[in-house]
């Protein structure tokens, strides 16, 4: 799976056809924001080990995509 990106209409929201350094660092610091709220399941404001594994999915090798299955 491909981690989030902006999509043009967030990188160019005034529609001029240019994306200003402000527009872009926007764009991705909301996709960050809304990235993180997701992997935070408790809403605590903050990663637990559990959350970020969780949001990083199986290793390879390991039953993930691409590995073998477990057994």
């Amino acid at each position: 799976m491909r981690p989030p990106r902006p999509t043009a209409e967030q990188l160019d929201p005034n529609k001029d056809g240019t994306v200003t350094k402000d527009e872009y660092t926007l764009a991705w610091a909301n996709v960050i924001q809304s990235q993180f709220k997701e992997i935070d399941t408790d809403k605590d404001g903050s990663l637990s080990k559990a959350e970020m594994d969780k949001a990083r999915g199986p290793e390879p090798g390991r039953g993930g995509p691409g590995g073998p299955p477990q057994r």
